[in-house]
């Protein structure tokens, strides 16, 4: 994949967005826009391109099928550690990200764009996110798509694990007409899930640990 360069119409610009991926990496990538876009046009332009590269590497993840994880809209800075020239990045390029800030107005957007049809120069008036600055250098400003915990996620997780466990070990009980089978049935899977949940954890609170450094 080739990401566009910072040459362009006085028509398009490029603003730099960050993706979160559910192990606490962060991506940079830029987003084509139009100076006029509104700022329902540039939200459903940026959920477009979301979920555009988190289905292909290195966003893709088996966790986004799962439903653990919300994308949330912020505001963020890069570090000025990360070295970047976007006219030579030909794959999403991995950052340091130094303070983030929720945006409440962006979050919402993202979900529903429609409430930013009155913000008919917010493309304009947010040059903040440009790629780069009139002196040709690198802003450090980015929009960053990061994730919080989808509470509904992971109680529908523990509720499958749950009827995992007890329902082959009714019917293993039943068909064997053994108590002591059933439970036997039970307990193993069990483990093994339990065992599952805990990796799923330790991934779900180190984003979380992230986070709250970055914050």
């Amino acid at each position: 994949m080739t990401l566009p360069g910072p040459k362009c119409s006085s028509e398009t610009i490029f603003w730099r967005v960050v993706y979160q991926h559910p192990r606490g990496n962060h991506y940079l990538d830029l987003l084509e826009l139009k100076i006029g876009d509104s700022g329902s046009a540039m939200m459903k332009k940026l959920r477009d391109r979301y979920q555009h590269m988190t289905s292909r590497a290195p966003l893709y993840s088996l966790e986004k099928y799962l439903r653990l994880w919300t994308p949330v809209v912020e505001a963020a800075t890069l570090s000025p550690n990360s070295s970047i020239d976007l006219e030579r990045q030909n794959a999403l390029k991995e950052v340091l990200i130094v303070r983030r800030v929720r945006n409440i107005e962006l979050a919402e957007a993202f979900y529903n764009p429609q409430i930013l049809d009155g913000a008919s120069n917010f493309v304009k008036n947010n040059d903040q996110f440009e790629a780069y600055a009139l002196n040709g250098k690198i802003k450090k400003q980015v929009i960053l798509v990061s994730l919080q915990a989808s509470y509904t996620g992971l109680t529908l997780l523990l509720v499958a694990n749950l009827m995992l466990c007890i329902v082959p070990g009714i019917l293993v009980g039943t068909v064997t007409k053994s108590v002591d089978v059933g439970i036997a049935v039970l307990s193993g899977i069990a483990g093994v899930l339990s065992f599952l949940s805990a990796v799923l954890i330790m991934v779900w609170g180190r984003n979380i640990k992230n986070i709250q450094d970055e914050t």
